[in-house]
């Protein structure tokens, strides 16, 4: 999800690049027209080159727009993201506790067999001591197992920002050279610098802010393998957190029957005698 997201991202924004240059070249059709209108007088020459002015602002003015659209649809995409992540992470969340109210359910109802069979202090005792012992490995299980999820979910936040914080880099270096590109072309033409010149010079600006965008996105460092090793960590931080929790577990059922076999051993002395 996160590797199609950045996708996205990136054609969003090669996409909005590539209408750049598009317009860069209706641009140049439009200044080559004007030159092929222009008179030889110097007054209408002048009046010309402020009508060349006069567009340059208006298509800046379309650019701009386009940006700030492009910017809010981004904006929107990923608020969007992150409300689905946190649903899917209450989901989650709320799915775990009815789970584990349920397993508490039936190890209380498992204690209440067991402590209808006790029936001396000994065997009361016995039981007490099975039963912290089982509580006790079901924290250290749960303890464990969230630790890891939250350490799993903490790594794939920190590589998606680092991430994101590239592309919005990257993103951002490629606005200032279109800002850089559209103040040039209007200075160049306040400077009476020919139409087809300006032109040729902004296409090249844009294409060059779109070469620098595509080359840096590329850089950026992937998610799936950070994802991957995230996962087996994960994966086998739960692993011992279970084979743990079976060991104590056995444990204590070793220690539970050995206390009845003992208890009831010394009740067959006492009757003997």
């Amino acid at each position: 999800m996160t590797k199609m997201n950045f996708r996205k991202l990136f054609l969003t924004t090669t996409v909005l690049a590539l209408t750049f240059i598009l317009a860069g070249a209706q641009f140049t059709s439009a200044q080559e027209a004007l030159r092929n209108r222009r008179a030889t007088s110097s007054r209408e020459g002048a009046r010309d080159n402020a009508a060349l002015c006069v567009r340059i602002e208006q298509f800046n003015a379309r650019i701009d727009e386009r940006l700030r659209e492009l910017r809010a649809k981004l904006q929107e995409r990923k608020n969007e993201r992150e409300e689905r992540l946190q649903a899917r992470r209450d989901e989650h969340k709320e799915r775990r506790d009815e789970h584990r109210e349920q397993r508490d359910a039936k190890r209380q109802e498992h204690y209440d067999k067991l402590a209808e069979k006790a029936i001396t202090d000994e065997q009361k005792q016995a039981l007490a001591a099975f039963r912290s012992a089982v509580e006790d490995a079901v924290s250290q299980r749960r303890a464990a197992i969230d630790a890891a999820n939250q350490d799993f979910q903490q790594g794939i936040k920190d590589a998606v920002n680092a991430r994101k914080a590239t592309i919005e880099t990257a993103r951002s270096n490629f606005m200032s050279s279109i800002d850089a590109a559209q103040a040039q072309a209007l200075a160049d033409c306040q400077a009476g610098v020919a139409g087809p010149t300006i032109a040729e010079t902004f296409k090249a600006a844009l294409k060059a802010a779109k070469d620098k965008l595509k080359s840096d996105l590329q850089a950026a460092d992937k998610i799936r393998t950070t994802l991957e090793s995230l996962r087996a960590t994960r994966r086998e931080a739960i692993k011992v957190a279970i084979d743990d929790f079976k060991e104590a577990l056995q444990e204590a059922k070793d220690d539970l029957k050995a206390a009845l076999e003992s208890d009831a051993r010394e009740s067959e002395e006492e009757e003997e005698e």
